[in-house]
């Protein structure tokens, strides 16, 4: 899971090339938020240099990591 804070409004360009994350304003800041599944971190970099390419200020990152699965006890 990852969230990625912008600064800026939402665009018809930004919703078709981030068509992957889920978008959330922030409404009293003209903050955007970009959170859902990357894949890699290819993946992630793709989408920070489309944020660059479109001249969003990247605020901040976030990664956070996958659940790790609930251990048992049939461990051996």
């Amino acid at each position: 899971m990852c969230t990625i804070r912008i600064q800026g409004q939402v665009t018809k360009t930004l919703m078709v090339l981030i068509d992957d994350l889920q978008i959330r304003r922030i409404a009293d800041k003209n903050q955007v938020n970009l959170y859902g599944w990357l894949p890699d971190q290819t993946a992630l970099l793709s989408i920070l240099n489309t944020l660059h390419d479109l001249h969003y200020a990247i605020i901040s990152v976030s990664i956070y990591p996958e659940k790790e699965p609930e251990s048992t006890n049939n461990d051996y």
